[in-house]
């Protein structure tokens, strides 16, 4: 479903984005995710999936969560969904990153 607001967005460490509104996640791409910004729509407030090595998208939740490998191992064999990639690169392009999701995530 899209939104005239992105309900999420998902920032790479080559410097791309892709949100909510570009497509649905399973479009989005796999690799290198460095931090994925959303709204929670209960609390009406946003907040950021990051620091994990995998990051997965729960249909029924509308949400994305960052897990480790025995949480990604336990959402394919129990839930069977999308899985994207996180990766470590240099501490000052991640704080790059991650100030920009917030800056542009409004």
């Amino acid at each position: 479903m899209n939104y005239k607001f992105p309900r999420w967005k998902i920032y790479y460490g080559d410097g791309t984005v892709f949100s909510s509104t570009e497509g649905p996640p399973e479009n989005a791409p796999p690799w290198n995710v460095q931090d994925i910004i959303q709204i929670d729509l209960y609390k009406q407030q946003k907040y950021h999936q990051c620091f994990e090595d995998y990051y997965i998208y729960k249909e029924k939740d509308k949400a994305w969560y960052g897990v480790d490998l025995i949480g990604l191992i336990d959402f394919l064999v129990n839930e069977i969904g999308l899985v994207k990639l996180g990766r470590t690169i240099p501490t000052k392009k991640f704080i790059a990153i991650r100030k920009r999701a917030d800056r542009e995530f409004n």
